[in-house]
């Protein structure tokens, strides 16, 4: 038996240049779906104690007893928990404004405040991010969070992360 016949198929069935375009979309279907969807493996990567600090910028009439420490903090996109409240502090928003002779002018608002959350949970660090459980935490990437009784209109930002010893 050849290898080309006289119509230039291998072994009779298929043309070479077919078979090449089918390995190469095969193998690009193999990389969108590899990329797209990932393996989910973390690899070795150990999990530990971290703590990251985020801040809900001008948050209207914020009443502090609406949130508790030790209240579970979840990512309100997917659900997942992202670990416990530790601590919270809260400080009155900047605003701007211009004075008679036009200066800018900062001062404190009376009605906004900077609500800011210390969250502490198991996480993993990838080359992804900071993982909590499958949220991914990044310092400046904007998160919305919630508890089991609180939520935060819009979102918040990560100021902070660090692992506790």
């Amino acid at each position: 038996m050849r290898i080309l016949n006289d119509k230039y198929r291998l072994f009779g069935i298929i043309n070479p240049v077919d078979l090449l375009v089918l390995a190469i979309v095969a193998v690009l279907a193999f990389v969108i779906a590899d990329v797209m969807f990932g393996s989910g493996d973390f690899g070795d990567a150990a999990t530990e104690t971290m703590e990251i600090v985020f801040v809900v910028e001008n948050v209207k009439n914020f009443d502090a007893d609406s949130l508790r420490i030790g209240d579970v903090i979840s990512d309100k996109r997917g659900g997942d928990v992202i670990g416990t409240l530790v601590g919270m502090r809260t400080e009155p928003s900047k605003l701007e404004g211009m004075d008679a002779s036009g200066a800018v002018v900062v001062g404190d608002s009376t009605m906004l405040e900077n609500v800011y959350l210390t969250i502490q949970g198991e996480a993993r660090t990838t080359d992804e991010g900071v993982m909590f459980g499958s949220v991914t935490v990044r310092v400046n990437r904007s998160i919305d969070v919630a508890t089991p009784l609180f939520e935060f209109k819009g979102s918040g930002q990560v100021v902070s992360i660090r692992s506790v010893d």
